[in-house]
């Protein structure tokens, strides 16, 4: 196996993140995409941090598009959806725990989706951004499994999109909610909590578990 396909069996359990509505809708990453959230209730139950570093936003024309983690110095792991029908010169990587204040901008050299991704069945929703620098943070870590053991387990899932998927607003601050694992299955896992999910502008955006006082990309 080489690196290239060791990464993407690695990264095929990363949840593609999109909003569900109030009643506690079942969330999996094959399932939800910016073009399906339009209509739906608003999320609440997230925080403001400052906190994850690691985990910066994609902006297009200047405006929040999609969440990313760097997993190594100039890559940065996302959904496929943030960049298939656009070009790198399009996106920046802002870091810091506002889009309208970054501590640092970084300009993207390449995307690469996932050879197998699949816009229609929403498939393999994983893509690399690499960016023309280094990011200065520390790259996190990612998981190279999960099974059975992971449900009930809490996840910390973070991202830069809205707060109120009804009025698409609260774009472009760093929030963070805790939801425990429901399902995991070969490629995805799931997650199902009443008043608490992830919205638009959230989709690659990270879930971390803590393994043994360390923090993975789950």
């Amino acid at each position: 196996m080489n690196a290239n396909s060791k990464l993407w069996w690695m990264l095929s359990a990363l949840s593609l993140l999109g909003c569900a509505p109030d009643s506690g809708i079942e969330s999996e990453d094959e399932n939800y995409s910016e073009a399906t959230d339009e209509g739906r209730e608003p999320i609440v139950g997230g925080q403001t941090t400052n906190a994850f570093p690691a985990v910066g936003a994609f902006t297009r024309f200047g405006s929040t598009h999609c969440t990313g983690t760097v997993i190594a110095p100039r890559k940065v792991l996302t959904a496929a959806h943030c960049v298939v029908g656009v070009s790198a010169s399009q996106l920046k990587f802002v870091l810091g725990s506002k889009v309208g204040s970054p501590t640092h901008t970084l300009s993207v050299a390449s995307l690469t989706p996932h050879p197998s991704y699949d816009d229609a069945q929403l498939t393999n929703d994983i893509a690399i951004v690499t960016l023309a620098q280094d990011a200065p943070v520390a790259p996190m870590k990612v998981l190279d499994a999960m099974n059975s053991s992971f449900v009930g387990k809490e996840l910390v899932f973070v991202g830069f999109g809205a707060s109120n998927g009804v009025n698409q607003t609260g774009y472009g601050t760093k929030r963070y909610v805790r939801m425990p694992v429901k399902t995991v299955s070969t490629k995805t896992f799931s997650y199902q909590v009443p008043g608490k999910n992830t919205c638009n502008g959230d989709s690659g955006g990270p879930a971390f578990a803590e393994i043994n006082g360390e923090t993975f990309v789950a």
